[in-house]
């Protein structure tokens, strides 16, 4: 018989185990990190650029038809939210912004050789993991108390629109 062995980019993946809270053996999630960061996982993709330099993460085969080596930000973004390594989460973090080819946006997916090649110009849920990442290295992050979401406020309108004021969320 035939067999495939991958991660894909998109969440849920094997790499967001964690991040989803389920319950994992740390010896066989290590093992599978290093199975999704190897040229043996076929979604891998490696390279230098001018706007990051070297840069490693993976994508989803569904969108080589548009970019044959991409990277999708989300992943990247995930390998920083399940690392307990502020360090990592700080180069992650750098990369992303580069990756972002000056548009201020996360992308669906970019080249590894040339971010400024990349599908959807802006992309919500890589958007928020990216947030998600960069509050992961202050004292801001969500812990078990709780904490603040600011709703949109439209410029355009005085009163803020029927979006403006916050809501306090406990979590747990």
């Amino acid at each position: 018989g035939n067999s495939l062995l991958m991660d894909d980019a998109n969440i849920p993946s094997l790499l967001s185990a964690p991040y989803l809270g389920y319950n994992y053996d740390e010896e066989v999630y290590a093992n599978t990190q290093r199975f999704i960061y190897s040229s043996d996982n076929p979604t891998y993709q490696s390279g230098t650029n001018a706007l990051t330099g070297e840069l490693d993460g993976y994508g989803s085969p569904h969108m080589r038809t548009a970019i044959w080596n991409n990277i999708w930000p989300m992943s990247m973004a995930m390998r920083g939210l399940v690392s307990n390594d502020v360090e990592e989460k700080v180069k992650i973090i750098d990369q992303l912004h580069k990756t972002s080819a000056g548009t201020g946006w996360m992308h669906e997916s970019f080249d590894v050789k040339n971010p400024k090649k990349f599908t959807r110009p802006w992309f919500c849920w890589s958007d928020a993991l990216f947030a998600e990442l960069v509050m992961s290295v202050t004292d801001q992050c969500p812990g078990d108390e709780h904490y603040t979401i600011r709703w949109w406020r439209d410029p355009d309108l005085p009163d803020g629109g029927k979006y403006v004021g916050r809501q306090t969320i406990s979590k747990g």
